[in-house]
């Protein structure tokens, strides 16, 4: 099979995962985690500019996330707003609109500028890579392929669905590190090699800009 076609597989495997999960329970309660975690990695990092998404039902509600960072006047936030097969990086003001998808957005500027320094980024799921499966409409990768520069990027799920095989694409956004409900995971050293590291340690994984390669680890 190809790697399409077990993308493709992997992602209705895992939406049905995450439609479960976001019925659950304890779906507030993971969602709490995930901003603590959230919230104390970029207080870390101290970026200037952070490029956020607004959370459909699928994805973890970061919105008391997003509020924080929104009264810190020296840090500039941005959204999505949808053109075509890609979106443009919005600074993001109120009121937001519904959108196609049922996603909400910031009204249109003509903002041309595209370096962002932290990049908060939904997932499906993802491999042993790291990098980004979604919804399969590649926005995001077209998105990354316009940028000037690397961003750090968070990748963010109330649940991870993985796959140590490898089914994406060299063009597939990475990630830097991704924070879910239960965990987080930081890049290895090599690049098949993932290290688990839970919610409590977050603080102590950046003294800076860089995110480091953890020695040790809980192999996935």
């Amino acid at each position: 099979m190809k790697k399409e076609q077990l993308k493709s597989a992997f992602r209705t495997l895992a939406l049905k995962g995450l439609k479960k999960a976001a019925l659950s329970p304890s779906k507030r309660a993971l969602d709490a985690k995930i901003n603590h975690a959230l919230k104390t990695l970029l207080k870390e990092l101290n970026p200037h500019s952070i490029l956020f998404f607004y959370p459909l039902p699928l994805e973890p509600d970061i919105r008391p996330t997003i509020a924080l960072f929104r009264r810190q006047k020296r840090v500039r936030l941005y959204l999505p707003f949808m053109q075509d097969v890609s979106f443009e990086m919005v600074p993001l003001r109120l009121p937001l609109f519904t959108k196609k998808f049922g996603v909400k957005e910031p009204s249109f500027s003509h903002f041309n500028h595209h370096r962002v320094e932290v990049v908060v980024v939904p997932i499906v799921g993802t491999d042993r890579s790291l990098r980004r499966i979604g919804y399969g409409k590649g926005m995001y990768d077209r998105f990354f392929s316009r940028l000037q520069n690397k961003p750090i990027t968070i990748f963010i799920a109330r649940s991870l669905f993985f796959s140590p095989q490898i089914i994406t694409q060299g063009y597939d956004v990475q990630a830097d590190i991704i924070i879910t409900g239960d965990g987080a995971l930081l890049k290895g050293n090599q690049h098949d090699r993932v290290d688990y590291i839970k919610l409590p340690r977050l603080r102590a994984l950046s003294r800076g800009r860089n995110l480091p390669c953890l020695q040790k680890g809980k192999q996935r």
